[in-house]
């Protein structure tokens, strides 16, 4: 890249690529999200996530040992896969608030606000998964 002696120009060079980039990123979470909350919508929790990365099938790595250097078997993860892997996340809810719902719910405690308070929760897990795995497509 090459610059002028036009300072706005070149700022202008600099950056909107990134900002397009950061535009880009941001739309693909949202995107991602979105497609993490409507998988919870079905309630398969064994449904495949097609949204989420796929994942080393370390059960088949296990069965057939491959040679050192050749790539792993991978497959698709599951809604509960993908789930607790959001669980795992800094910005993500945490495993107490999740097991405090359960309680709150198999108990009887507060259960007028209990939907609403889970589906928060799943709020929560689309934008952390979606915030750690969401990357562009070249």
């Amino acid at each position: 890249m090459s610059y002028s002696t036009d300072p706005v120009a070149d700022a202008a060079a600099y950056y909107e690529p990134r900002d397009d980039y950061a535009e880009r990123q941001a739309q693909a979470e949202h995107d991602m999200a979105q497609a993490f909350q409507a998988a919870c919508q079905r309630r398969d929790a064994n449904a495949l996530a097609s949204f989420a990365p796929m994942t080393t099938d370390w059960d088949a790595v296990q069965r057939q040992p491959h040679a050192f250097g050749t790539p792993t078997p991978k497959r698709r993860q599951t809604l509960t896969e993908v789930m607790e892997e959001a669980l795992e996340y800094r910005k993500g809810p945490s495993k107490t608030e999740l097991m405090q719902l359960l309680l709150n719910v198999a108990y009887g405690a507060d259960l007028a606000d209990a939907p609403a308070q889970a589906r928060y929760l799943i709020q929560r897990m689309a934008h952390s998964f979606a915030g750690q795995n969401a990357e562009l497509e070249d």
